[in-house]
């Protein structure tokens, strides 16, 4: 997103706006990941809500997907863990998800004492607020599961744990990993979990549905 500058009115930023989102447009990109809802809890925190809001409705109005990150948030992380959680944090995707800005929603590699002991892209406690307290109904998206953060889960548990705790798409950022092509071993993880019992294929059918749901939108 364009950096937010509380001397420029509007009017000004949503000229600017609209003109990223048709150039994005124009290029053939229909997905823009992602847009920041980590803001300030400052005096102009209602103002970047605002901003951010009509900087995603540019896009939508564009036909691009927005993703929005990292829930619930990233601020106050020290070795990746929060110890203590702004609830107003919320509030930005609270406010997203009612107008429905949002298409895809990309949890956080941090731990967050206040709801869990585990990262939240493994947490259903952190999914089912997303999902049950701010009603959102579409995609979830992981952080990267390469993360470093993440070192201290074995490589093929991220990758269940995400799924079992409710995420919907897993994002990896490199193509090849130690064991060779990313997706093809990805692949390989799931199947043998779901042969083993480690995954249930309702849950995997719960994921493609909010996929193809998506899918069937693109213009």
């Amino acid at each position: 997103m364009p950096n937010f500058n509380p001397l420029i009115n509007i009017n000004q930023s949503r000229l600017a706006y609209t003109k990223q989102a048709l150039f994005l447009n124009n290029l053939g990109l229909n997905l823009y990941l992602s847009v920041d809802l980590n803001l300030n809890l400052n005096k102009d925190f209602y103002k970047q809500i605002i901003y951010s809001q009509e900087f995603a409705n540019s896009l939508k109005q564009n036909n691009i997907f927005v993703s929005v990150a990292n829930f619930p948030s990233n601020f106050a992380a020290k070795d990746f863990v929060v110890e203590s959680y702004n609830i107003n944090s919320l509030k930005p995707f609270y406010d997203f998800i009612q107008l429905d800005l949002i298409d895809f929603v990309e949890l956080s590699h941090l731990k967050f004492l206040n709801f869990d002991n585990t990262q939240a892209l493994f947490s259903k406690k952190i999914i089912s607020i997303l999902r049950n307290d701010l009603s959102f109904n579409k995609v979830i998206i992981s952080d990267d599961i390469l993360g470093g953060s993440l070192d201290e889960v074995d490589f093929k548990d991220r990758i269940i744990k995400a799924i079992n705790a409710g995420v919907d798409v897993l994002y990896f950022s490199m193509p090849q990993i130690k064991y060779g092509d990313t997706a093809t071993y990805v692949v390989s993880v799931i199947t043998k979990a779901v042969d083993d019992g480690l995954i249930s294929r309702k849950r995997l059918e719960e994921s493609y549905l909010r996929i193809i749901n998506l899918k069937d939108k693109i213009k």
